[in-house]
């Protein structure tokens, strides 16, 4: 089954405040990604089979690549998200959590011009795409894990834009890696075991009091399994998709779980799908 496209009327109210203790998060997907537009245009090529397209593109893809200008565009018109837009209006504090993949990051900056107050941008590892940081090898196909950026190299590549990098190691956010690309097959993979512990992290993550309103900007497959584990739908029968700034808003309170709408669409009828993950 897929869940998509699912917007409820929630998504125009303004967040609920109840007795008990109550977060609201919302999962932002990244604009569209070069990588992104590359695969589309592997995958349209005629005459050429599927396992083709996937060895072509894992060959050319970019290990962590910008935003396109489509997706540019994406994430500056992100102030007028129909499931964004009483989190603005409200003018309350937010925290702003984002992968440290550039098309995140890059995300996540446009989000950090509109927000109220000098948000940092608060990177978190663990809220990486599946596979990892990761390059293929032309010559035999293989895949070579990357560390990633320090916490100084991170700060010197976006310098106009203000980061938390305090849980950057010192090595490189992905780095220790014994593998080349991170397991993401099968229920049982490290890829799922990753998503349960952001899904917990999620749960037990206790802001300080005003500052209740989180938005994490990350990935279409990583919040695919992250929204499976926290609504306790499993993990062989959901595919929850997210398209390119598609919007999922959560509110988790001492008793439940409250689904407010699930990757609500852009306004804009532009936008890829981004449908392939890991993207």
């Amino acid at each position: 089954s897929q869940l998509k496209n699912s917007p409820s009327i929630d998504c125009i109210k303004p967040a609920r405040t109840t007795e008990e203790s109550s977060r609201h998060f919302w999962l932002v997907r990244h604009g569209e990604s070069t990588n992104n537009v590359k695969m589309d245009r592997i995958f349209a090529e005629p005459n050429l089979p599927q396992w083709k397209a996937n060895l072509k593109f894992m060959l050319e893809r970019d290990p962590d690549p910008k935003l396109s200008e489509l997706g540019r565009e994406q994430v500056s018109a992100l102030h007028r998200h129909l499931a964004l837009k009483a989190l603005f209006s409200s003018h309350k504090p937010v925290l702003l959590y984002s992968s440290p993949l550039r098309r995140a990051i890059e995300t996540a900056a446009a989000l950090q011009k509109v927000l109220l107050g000098d948000n940092e941008i608060i990177l978190k590892p663990s809220l990486c795409e599946g596979g990892g940081l990761y390059t293929t090898c032309a010559e035999d196909g293989t895949n070579s894990a990357l560390p990633g950026g320090s916490p100084t190299e991170l700060e010197h590549a976006y310098p106009n834009i203000l980061l938390d990098v305090t849980n950057i190691p010192e090595e490189g956010w992905w780095s220790g890696k014994t593998i080349g690309k991170e397991d993401t097959e099968g229920p049982a993979s490290e890829f799922w075991h990753r998503a349960a512990e952001v899904a917990q992290w999620i749960r037990d993550l206790r802001p300080p009091v005003g500052l209740e309103n989180v938005i994490i900007v990350g990935h279409g497959a990583l919040f695919d399994k992250v929204l499976c584990e926290l609504l306790g739908l499993g993990r062989t029968s959901f595919q929850i998709a997210h398209v390119n700034t598609g919007v999922t808003h959560i509110e988790i309170t001492n008793s439940q779980t409250r689904v407010h709408c699930i990757n609500s669409p852009p306004v804009a009828a532009t936008t890829s799908s981004g449908s392939h993950s890991t993207m």
